[in-house]
């Protein structure tokens, strides 16, 4: 990360997710930093579908307004 805004934005993320369990949400587990880039990662679960993102891109005209809703 850098700067202090940067570092203080992930943290308060980091924060959200840690305190966040719901089917829909994906999972975090935890953070780690490379110390020799000092790099941080954030570790979540494997999404097999990919991002939800890419999901919405590539199917949004398919959905119905109740695929949207239980989403």
């Amino acid at each position: 990360l850098t700067n202090s805004s940067s570092l203080s934005d992930f943290e308060s993320e980091i924060s959200v997710l840690s305190n966040l369990t719901h089917p829909n949400i994906v999972q975090f587990f935890g953070t780690y930093c490379e110390p020799a880039s000092k790099q941080v990662y954030m570790v979540i679960e494997f999404l097999s579908l990919g991002s939800g993102l890419t999901y919405l891109q590539e199917n949004f005209s398919k959905l119905v307004d109740s695929d949207l809703i239980t989403m």
